[in-house]
């Protein structure tokens, strides 16, 4: 208990400030990759779910047109490589989502077992 030291309830206020703020972070950028899945509803995910299959529709033509393009150069070739990333990106979203319905039926399923028994 110093004169320059802080005493412990302020080390633990300011832990608890850092952690809160910490959390808001992670919940915006759960937000912001749609995947903050306590907020979100069955059928709001499953509209992100439509939202990333269009958008994974959208590219498809222009991987082919990609394609031939890459014939003419690197630069293509690599933004080919690019929009296939991209893609692949949307697929694992959607994986994530459909991952988090089918953990919401089980554990619907669980809960209504238990009741019967």
């Amino acid at each position: 208990m110093g004169f320059f030291s802080k005493t412990e309830e302020e080390k633990e206020r300011e832990r608890k400030e850092r952690l809160a703020i910490e959390q808001n972070k992670t919940k915006e950028t759960l937000a912001r990759l749609g995947i903050d899945f306590e907020s979100y509803s069955d059928e709001e995910i499953k509209e992100k779910i439509k939202k990333e299959f269009s958008f994974i529709g959208l590219t498809f033509p222009l991987d082919v047109m990609g394609e031939l393009l890459a014939n003419f150069g690197m630069t293509s070739h690599q933004r080919i490589q690019l929009m296939k990333l991209a893609e692949l990106i949307s697929q694992n979203w959607v994986l994530i989502r459909q991952n988090e319905l089918i953990i919401r039926l089980l554990e619907r399923t669980s809960k209504n077992i238990s009741k019967k028994s």
